[in-house]
């Protein structure tokens, strides 16, 4: 009976990971979701980093600032994150044209 109980178990710990495991993977497949409906047209990703701690961190170009600011205006007014902000933006020349590079952080709503 000792082995019954052992197994049942460790049986239980194997469906709490996996729960866990599809929780965590349906999730970000949301989050991504989000973000990307977010972006304009003319916007394009290079990162995008969900950290343990709920930091969220998202990169690329964009062909001007408002875009950039338009991306942190969804973002905040979405359920899923907030406190987004413009880390860093700047314009450079890529590809003979010029853009606007973004690193943007917030936090995702727990």
């Amino acid at each position: 009976m000792k082995i019954e109980v052992e197994e049942l178990d460790t049986l239980d710990k194997r469906l709490r990971v996996l729960d866990k495991e599809f929780f965590t993977r349906s999730s970000f497949s949301h989050l991504m979701y989000v973000v990307a409906s977010s972006l304009p047209a003319q916007t394009q990703l290079t990162l995008l980093d969900f950290q343990e701690d709920g930091t969220v961190f998202v990169k690329g170009y964009a062909d001007d600032i408002t875009s950039v600011f338009n991306v942190v205006k969804a973002l905040n007014d979405s359920k899923f994150f907030r406190e987004v902000k413009i880390k860093y933006a700047s314009q450079i020349k890529r590809r003979n044209k010029v853009l606007v590079e973004f690193y943007i952080q917030g936090k995702r709503r727990m």
